[in-house]
């Protein structure tokens, strides 16, 4: 019983970055190719940009993954997601509160 544990891969986890591609299933490789992933990619990189918004992803979880990989893995695992209303809340999100002058 021990020796087939011990010979078990082990099991991969969302916190692995998604440039490792035997962690991206066929549906994620899809969306990785797609226009629709380049314009999210191009929208994100915009607001990571931006000095309005914190998308510092240090405060994430303990993770290493950057703001741009994160939620490019988040909208490949939802197809579905309207990316205009997706960056519109991260922008609701992010965005740092200016001191009152």
């Amino acid at each position: 019983m021990l020796d087939n544990l011990a010979r078990q891969q082990p099991r991969a986890s969302k916190r692995y970055l998604i440039t490792d591609s035997a962690l991206i299933n066929s549906r994620q490789k899809r969306y990785y190719d797609s226009e629709q992933c380049d314009n999210a990619r191009k929208a994100l990189l915009k607001l990571v940009k931006d000095p309005t918004y914190d998308t510092d992803s240090s405060y994430y979880n303990g993770t290493t993954r950057n703001f741009i990989d994160r939620h490019l893995y988040y909208l490949s695992m939802h197809p579905g997601i309207s990316l205009e209303g997706y960056i519109s809340n991260l922008k609701l999100m992010t965005r740092k509160i200016m001191p009152r002058k």
